[in-house]
């Protein structure tokens, strides 16, 4: 499989906006079958497959 960089920056000043147009990103990218990293670039990356945890 190929790598490639996405990087998105979300126009807003709301943070619980910012959140969930995260939270669509990562659901979009599971339902693609894309790994994707998060965390803080500066002290490492986790790769996610697939998030089994329930989001209430």
């Amino acid at each position: 499989m190929e790598k490639f960089t996405l990087y998105v920056k979300f126009d807003t000043t709301s943070l619980d906006e910012a959140i969930e147009k995260v939270r669509l990103l990562k659901k979009e990218l599971r339902e693609l079958g894309l790994p994707y990293l998060t965390g803080n670039p500066l002290s490492g990356f986790n790769t996610q497959q697939e998030d089994k945890t329930p989001h209430q």
